[in-house]
């Protein structure tokens, strides 16, 4: 018995609960729907209204925006059954098995992740062509690649979880802004030792921003990441699971941190220009986190 739990903000839904929900009918699934509305614009929450009509379907709403860890959280004690699964709202389902991939994991594995994908073709939209790229080239990964690391693998996007197991962990209502709460989720696994099994049974990621969107994004993320990691107090078993906290130390550890904060600022409108222009690097991206990071970062 499954809960489907679908934490969504200015998104709409409709197809993909639609999906979902032939899926249960005719796999004849015994399981429920919950789309938890984080204070949505009312234009979007409109759209949304009528999917809690749908039958197993419930749509719960935030009158103002409480945040991404505290919305999860709050699906999580709605639901019913003793399986959870996660989804980001700005998905499509791919695959007529979707459910049932999962279906098999039920009653034996704690924690089972599946993965994200992107569409094989560059958006329409030019000014999306970085989000593409950036999650093509480093999201969509195999089970077969996210086994390796499976905790610096792990992602909210689309993850099945026992609820007892959820219990324990749940996410961190401290955190309020966007950015890195799987990354402490898969930390927090990896601290009790629960095991997380990567399929491969990826949604399609359909929530393309803007590049300059999705730059102020990154910035917002890696000072979230700075803050999380202050909180914890450097902890050297969370640095080592992020790949950027470790690339930061080695700077560090050969006193190059002066010169990677000099070269970040006289190239800062240099990397701008390319990641918001019509043919952003992905490498340069890599670049851009690490010198911001750089500059704002406070681990001492």
């Amino acid at each position: 018995m499954l809960s489907i739990l679908i934490p969504n903000y200015n998104q709409n839904v409709t197809k993909l609960v639609q999906q979902l929900n032939e899926q249960l009918k005719i796999n004849g699934f015994v399981a429920e729907i919950i789309v938890g509305d984080d204070g949505s614009d009312r234009p979007v929450y409109e759209i949304n209204r009528h999917i809690g009509q749908l039958e197993d379907v419930r749509l719960i709403r935030m009158e103002n925006q409480v945040g991404r860890a505290i919305i999860r959280n709050i699906l999580a004690k709605e639901a019913q059954y003793n399986y959870l699964l996660f989804i980001d709202s700005d998905a499509l389902v791919d695959s007529l098995d979707y459910l049932k991939n999962y279906q098999i994991f039920l009653g034996d594995f704690e924690v089972v992740a599946g993965g994200v994908m992107y569409q094989d073709f560059a958006p329409e939209n030019p000014k999306q062509l970085l989000r593409w790229k950036y999650g093509r080239k480093k999201e969509e990964k195999s089970a077969e690649k996210r086994k390796t690391d499976p905790y610096s693998s792990f992602s909210t996007f689309n993850f099945l979880i026992s609820k007892k197991t959820f219990q324990s962990v749940q996410f961190d209502e401290n955190i309020k802004e966007y950015g890195h709460e799987d990354t402490l989720f898969g930390y927090e696994l990896l601290k009790r030792s629960i095991p997380i099994v990567h399929i491969d049974n990826p949604l399609l990621h359909t929530g393309l921003d803007e590049n300059d969107v999705f730059l102020e994004k990154t910035r917002i993320s890696l000072k979230n990441l700075n803050n999380i990691f202050v909180e914890m107090n450097f902890s050297k078993t969370f640095r080592n699971q992020v790949s950027l906290l470790r690339t930061y130390y080695f700077i560090k550890k050969f006193k190059l941190l002066v010169i990677a904060k000099l070269k970040f600022k006289l190239f800062r409108s240099f990397l701008e220009n390319n990641l918001t222009g019509k043919s952003p690097s992905v490498w340069l991206f890599q670049l851009y986190k690490l010198g911001y990071y750089c500059s704002i970062a406070d681990n001492d």
